[in-house]
């Protein structure tokens, strides 16, 4: 089989052969900076925790690494008829519904003084409706 046929078609249009060559470029570059080729160092999940951590005076065995210092509270969702007219969410259904819910401090030093002023804070909800899959926010 005889290559000469492409070459011509080569030499005939140089223009498509440069953008197909640009096309295909531009898609490897992407793919590399995607990858992070680029910049190696860039934040990422694994450093930006390593930074939380070390803010708070390193890792605490047994305690998350952001928001350790925290309270939970439990309670129950009362029944809601009322809601069914508005959505049909499982929480709105009629049954009661186990509530857990969890504040926190930014700090990653789950033995932080109380009396700090955090700048930061967080609330965390989970609704765990009796027939259905359970809710998760965090704020």
């Amino acid at each position: 089989m005889s290559t000469q046929p492409t070459i011509d078609l080569l030499k005939q249009n140089p223009g498509r052969v440069i953008f197909i060559g640009a096309v295909l470029a531009a898609a490897i570059c992407a793919f590399a900076y995607t990858g992070g080729f680029f910049s190696p160092h860039r934040i990422s999940a694994n450093r930006l925790v390593d930074a939380i951590e070390v803010s708070g005076g390193g890792a605490h065995e047994g305690f998350r690494r952001a928001h350790a210092k925290g309270n939970l509270r439990g309670r129950n969702f009362p029944r809601q008829r009322r809601g069914e007219t508005l959505s049909r969410a499982a929480v709105f259904s009629g049954d009661v519904v186990p509530v857990t819910g969890r504040f926190a401090e930014a700090t990653p030093d789950p033995f932080t003084n109380d009396t700090t002023t955090a700048p930061v804070r967080s609330m965390a909800l989970r609704l765990q409706p009796p027939h259905a899959d359970e809710w998760r926010t965090d704020e």
